[in-house]
């Protein structure tokens, strides 16, 4: 480790003069004074020119310069501290001999001895290790192994030297130099050269890959390439064995499970570690997922390379999750105008600009704008020269990429559409296009033969998308090339499904407004991938069996429908042979108007539900057995630990499930969809295993079934509703009458559990639960007050890692401080309600006036702009103002952190009210600025006087949900007060019952003059001002504008009374 080191690092200080100062972080790669490198953890910012190290392998520490400190290469960051600090266990012991024993053992440990030790304990506190030496080696320390030959297949130029077993780093840098080397050849790139490419990797923004769009075709006509020749290959076929380090190769990439051409950078006892040149990612990949690299694949020099934005560094030490997300985002799915202004050894340094923004923004202005990157003026920039590129043309050629029409529909299994088949080659390869879509493919397809039978569009590089004349009838057809030989190409027609043979000349490039619609045609085959019956065809169907099930389709009178089972690769020839993408759906015959008994296994929500059939309770049973049974063989084979998406995951109980398997973003975990129950859980990847090609369980149904309980909402989703039906129906058997089936497969039903109609129960539940403070509800104060998020004692939920929010705005995160103070002071008297009480020495109150201010601040927070712009809080502290989600509503509210509870969670007290929850970090959010600019409206109070209650419960059943009148009396943590409930008898003043009559009113309250007749009452005058304001905002309601008027009359009104009142 201290030679790769000292490798990376000398060359770093050679190019120091060249490159933007790095940005360490904690830990380093430090120069000892004794002239060699090592591994250090900086303790404290520089003084004089000057760091204090901790040499983290050996334990202790030098202050050593500046200069000679760099940020530690990214592999080493995982590698197991080599050095742990101890205490001997024997300096309590009152043994002298001992004591002297273990002293001298030690000594000997410093003068370079091995010390046998054992270890007797661990101090959490101290962070020590208590040992006992037991005795002393010699120091015979192995000499590594002499480096084996590498492979004929190795890059070129890497040497020996470069490729030794402790540089897994340096690996990395000379392969990415080596492969550079060869791209510059094949694009023909140097300084200032300008070109329109698109990002296909993001580490962070110093760090990124991109492809040309110039080369895009290239790459795309040999992954085809590559797909068609691995779909022939078995498992445990053509396995690269024992791959050295800098080998080519053709590994499978996990999201996808495609093979991709890699490089191998270090290797382990189950895999070995591979870059994929043409993307720039490192995965770990099983070695029987890693093949040989045929001799066609591996001359061809790397499309993609690395590289770095101009002028940028992070705000904090490292690029965060937030800042890199957010790059990936602004340049992701996007052609880029891209400016290389320096070459570095490895990377380029690009200043990149949006094509398709109004003014081609620049990234480097949109991250330093967005306060994600601070500026550092480190390379000037020359004004951009385009080179002649047609920028119009660049930006149709790379459009043509992202919204190719080779994307297909998006079909899954169970899903049952109405089809026309467009061509049959046999029972076990023909070609569907959905019913309807068919007038959109017909507008489409008279749109491209007016264009195109009057305009000429050469196609460049022979792209892989076009349009395509046929010899047959004449006409223009979107194609896709498959491949071009002697001025003839093979295309293949993807609205339609069949393959033709043209002239080159007859190949015109697809222009964008052609591509909105998804290639039409997908291939399907007869159920349970059949295989011939003739043998006397070699194998193949017969002619007369083809002709009579095209006689069957094309004759049919009535519309076809086609059920999707399962899904397998595009490229598979034989289906018998190949690996499914998907287990198998079915119906299980279900029909509208049966019914059937069901045990429900999981609820995903109010309104859907999976369960199992009654009568499938064997098959189940079976299925299990099987499981069971194939887990134990996986087991024991450790070569299978492969991960695919069809796989057998342990769950909780102990016991493996069928699962979908997709990657989460935990590199040690993955997130497993149960087929035969509905749930989904995160599973460590070491519990998950893939299912073996030849294996039945590939092709067992699916056990769960899909139901939605019919004419219940899911527009808003209770929580408290669907726990509630958890308890309710979960692993019970009921009766489901069947209403309807959807066209993904899954079922409307109506859910009995007896005589009782589940859905018409929780459609009663979420009515009677609908939450009281409404963002979009004006409701009755008596049904608004007393139902602000309050936590109810409730079991936790599993935490499961989702996806972070994205969006653009400013995230800084602002302290509770930031706030307005309330204008309130000591002898002020105004109307309040209560929001939440704790005690009578603990409870919060909201001023009637702030009423509609927090109604509406309620309905700007959870409003599909504010939910659409979220993102997730990053770093979180004490006092922190934040937007938080509160479960019993699911809605949005300010609220303030106030403590850790661990594993990501927080305690957040919702500040608008008063009362807290806990919940994980994945529910709190950055606050948008402009809701900072209202005061907290809560007020935290506390009686003056608590002998009036003589207890907390009847304090709260005496005021909550009621008008009070409040005299805030002195302050000091909170304020101490004085209520007055009113309840609702007395007099209404005449001007009051004018401004009822009026129904236009006034808007200046200054124009009413109290009615002396009046006065004699104070009391009942306030009591029903209070009733008329709740008679204002009843949803009877007509005219809001005017009664929101008199409304704020009234308010004015009875704040006046109330100075009045204070005078007197």
């Amino acid at each position: 480790m201290s030679k790769m080191l000292a490798t990376v690092n000398e060359s770093r200080i050679k190019e120091r003069n060249q490159k933007t100062p790095e940005n360490l972080g904690l830990l380093c790669s430090v120069k000892g004074k004794d002239g060699k490198w090592y591994r250090g953890y900086v303790q404290f910012l520089p003084v004089n020119s000057q760091l204090r190290v901790l040499f983290i392998d050996y334990g202790f520490f030098e202050s050593v310069n500046v200069e000679n400190v760099y940020g530690l290469p990214p592999d080493l960051f995982s590698t197991t501290i080599m050095a742990f600090p101890c205490s001997l266990s024997s300096l309590s012991d009152e043994d002298e001999a001992v004591k002297t024993q273990q002293l001298n053992f030690l000594k000997a440990g410093l003068l370079g001895r091995v010390l046998d030790v054992e270890i007797r304990g661990f101090d959490k506190e101290q962070h020590l290790y208590s040992i006992t030496v037991i005795g002393v080696e010699d120091n015979n320390v192995k000499e590594p192994e002499p480096i084996q030959e590498l492979p004929s297949m190795i890059i070129e130029s890497v040497s020996k030297e470069d490729l030794s077993p402790q540089c897994g780093y340096l690996y990395n840098e000379t392969i990415m130099g080596k492969a550079m080397c060869k791209t510059l050849e094949a694009e023909g790139i140097h300084v200032n050269s300008v070109f329109v490419g698109f990002v296909v990797h993001v580490q962070n923004p110093s760090h990124f890959w991109i492809r040309t769009e110039k080369r895009n075709d290239e790459f795309e006509e040999m992954t085809m390439k590559m797909a068609d020749t691995f779909s022939q290959i078995k498992l445990d076929e053509d396995v690269l064995l024992k791959p050295a380090l800098g080998t080519l190769c053709c590994a499978v990439y996990e999201e996808d499970m495609h093979f991709y051409r890699g490089v191998v950078t270090d290797t382990y006892k189950h895999g070995s570690e591979v870059l994929f040149i043409d993307f720039g990612n490192i995965e770990k990949v099983p070695h029987k997922l890693i093949k040989k690299m045929p001799e066609t694949f591996a001359n061809k020099s790397a499309y993609a390379f690395c590289c770095t934005l101009v002028n940028v560094f992070p705000l904090d030490e490292i690029w965060t999750c937030i800042t890199s997300d957010f790059f990936r985002q602004a340049v992701s799915n996007k052609p880029l105008l891209v400016h290389v202004v320096q070459m570095r050894k490895n990377k380029f340094v690009v200043d990149l600009h949006d094509m398709e923004s109004k003014d081609n923004q620049s990234i480097t202005e949109l991250l330093i704008s967005s306060k994600q990157a601070a500026y550092w003026n480190n390379v000037t920039i020359e004004p951009v020269v385009q080179n002649n590129i047609d920028l119009t043309e660049k930006t149709r050629s790379l459009t043509e990429k992202t919204r190719s029409p080779r994307y297909a529909l998006n079909i899954k299994p169970g899903c049952n559409l109405a089809v026309i088949c467009s061509y049959i080659k046999s029972p076990s390869e023909f070609w569907c296009q959905p019913l309807d879509k068919h007038l959109a493919l017909k507008e489409l397809m008279d749109e491209l033969q007016q264009y195109y039978s009057t305009h000429s569009v050469p196609l460049n590089s022979r792209g892989s998308c076009c349009i395509a004349k046929s010899p047959q009838d004449g006409r223009w057809y979107r194609a896709f090339v498959i491949e071009i030989q002697k001025s003839h190409a093979r295309v293949m027609l993807v609205d339609y499904g069949f393959t033709i043979q043209i002239k080159e000349q007859n190949l015109e490039a697809i222009m964008p407004e052609y591509l909105y619609l998804e290639a039409q045609a997908f291939r399907c085959s007869l159920n349970n991938p059949i295989k011939p019956a003739d043998p006397e065809n070699s194998g193949d169907w017969s002619p007369a069996v083809c002709k009579e099930l095209k006689d069957l389709v094309f004759n049919s009178t009535s519309a076809l429908r086609c059920e999707v089972t399962q899904l397998y690769p595009i490229s598979a020839m034989q289906l018998s042979t190949m690996i499914p993408e998907s287990f198998v759906y079915s119906s299980h015959d279900l029909r509208p108007g049966n019914e059937e008994q069901v045990y429900i296994t999981h609820v995903s929500s109010q309104c859907e539900i999976y369960c199992h059939l009654e009568r499938n309770t064997e098959m189940i049973e079976e299925l299990e057995n099987k499981i069971s049974d194939e887990s134990e063989k996986l087991m024991q084979d450790s070569t299978t630990a492969v991960v695919r998406k069809l796989s057998l995951a342990k769950y909780f109980d102990g016991k493996w499930y069928r699962g979908l398997a997709h990657p989460v973003q935990s590199p040690l975990h993955l997130g497993v969809f149960f087929v035969d129950y509905g749930n989904t859980n995160i599973s460590e990847k070491t519990h998950v295993m893939c299912i073996p090609r030849d294996s039945d369980l590939l092709y067992t149904p699916m056990q769960a079934v899909k139901c939605h309980l019919a004419s219940v909402s899911k527009e808003k989703l209770c929580s408290d509703v669907r726990e509630w039906l958890d308890g309710a129906i979960l692993n019970k058997q009921l009766r489901v009458v069947v209403i309807g089936k959807r066209e993904d497969g899954s079922f409307d039903v109506e859910l009995f559990d007896g005589d009782v109609n589940i859905s018409e129960k929780v459609k009663e539940l979420i009515l009677s639960r609908r939450p009281s403070r409404s963002p979009t509800l004006i409701a009755s104060r008596c049904t608004q007050f007393g139902n602000a998020p309050r936590k109810k004692n409730r079991p936790p939920k599993k935490h499961v890692p989702g996806e972070r929010p994205q969006h653009t705005e400013d995230t800084e995160i602002h302290q509770l401080s930031c706030l307005p103070d309330m204008k309130v002071s000591s002898g002020f008297r105004a109307m309040c309600f209560v929001s939440h009480i704790n005690s009578v020495d603990s409870f919060f109150l909201q001023l009637s006036e702030d009423e509609p201010t927090i109604l509406k601040m309620g309905e700007n927070l959870n409003s599909s702009i504010i939910r659409d712009s979220l993102k997730s809080a990053t770093f979180l502290r004490v006092n922190d103002l934040v937007l938080a989600e509160y479960e019993e509503d699911g809605a949005l509210y300010r609220s303030a952190v106030t403590n850790y509870e661990g594993s990501s969670r927080f305690k957040v007290e919702f500040v608008d009210y008063g009362n807290s929850a806990v919940m994980g970090k994945e529910k709190i959010y950055s606050i948008p600025k402009e809701y900072l600019s209202h005061p907290r409206f809560s007020i935290a109070c506390s009686l003056l006087d608590t002998s009036m209650y003589k207890s907390d419960v009847s304090f709260t059943d005496a005021v909550m949900e009621k008008p009070l009148l409040v005299d805030f009396v002195r302050h000091k943590n909170h304020w101490e007060v004085e209520v007055e409930i009113l309840d609702g008898s007395g007099c209404v003043p005449s001007v009051l019952e004018a401004a009822v009559e009026s129904e236009k009113g006034e808007k200046s309250p200054a124009s009413f003059q109290r009615d002396e007749k009046a006065t004699s009452c104070e009391q009942n005058v306030l009591t029903k001002e209070v009733t008329y304001l709740q008679y204002l905002k009843t949803p009877s309601t007509v005219n809001l504008t005017n009664d929101f008027l008199q409304q704020e009359i009234i308010v004015n009104y009875f704040q006046q009374s109330c100075c009045q009142k204070r005078k007197s």
